[in-house]
């Protein structure tokens, strides 16, 4: 009586690629970025720090982003699907690094959108991790972990 539901993606990260994928980072901002950079070189992973976006990377997120969906995520998500259009990567060698705060802010959805934009831009097969960042005010510290994201 029940469709079974398919797998929402065919790309999934797993521990072995973190030796054979450069992490692509966006700029989010330019202190999370670093922090996201930071995290993943201390756990072994090759990063990339992709450039400030322009013009060009803002129409890429408003092509294959909502167009309701608020201007920063537009930018960071026109940013990563530029960077991996023009800048030549084999896609069995990169994947996307991506950060999660536990906030009411939009950008706790970022990865939902950013493996729509994905799909949207023919680019199906880009793999994508989260960072979750928890910032826990009582104890006035930054903790975090890696959360694999299967979207």
């Amino acid at each position: 009586m029940y469709e079974e539901l398919k797998e929402p993606s065919p790309a999934k990260f797993y521990r072995k690629d973190k030796k054979i994928r450069t992490i692509l980072v966006p700029n989010i901002s330019v202190e999370v970025s670093k922090i996201l950079e930071g995290i993943l070189e201390k756990e072994n992973f090759k990063v990339k720090r992709i450039p400030i976006g322009s013009t060009e990377q803002i129409k890429l997120g408003k092509k294959y982003v909502h167009n309701d969906i608020c201007f920063p995520a537009q930018m960071v998500i026109g940013e990563l699907i530029g960077e991996l259009k023009r800048g030549g990567y084999n896609q069995d060698e990169v994947a996307v690094g991506m950060v999660k705060f536990q906030c009411d802010c939009r950008m706790s959805h970022y990865a939902g959108l950013l493996r729509k934009g994905l799909d949207s831009a023919a680019l199906v097969m880009c793999q994508f991790l989260q960072l979750m960042l928890m910032i826990l005010k009582e104890i006035t510290q930054v903790y975090s972990y890696l959360e694999l994201v299967r979207y």
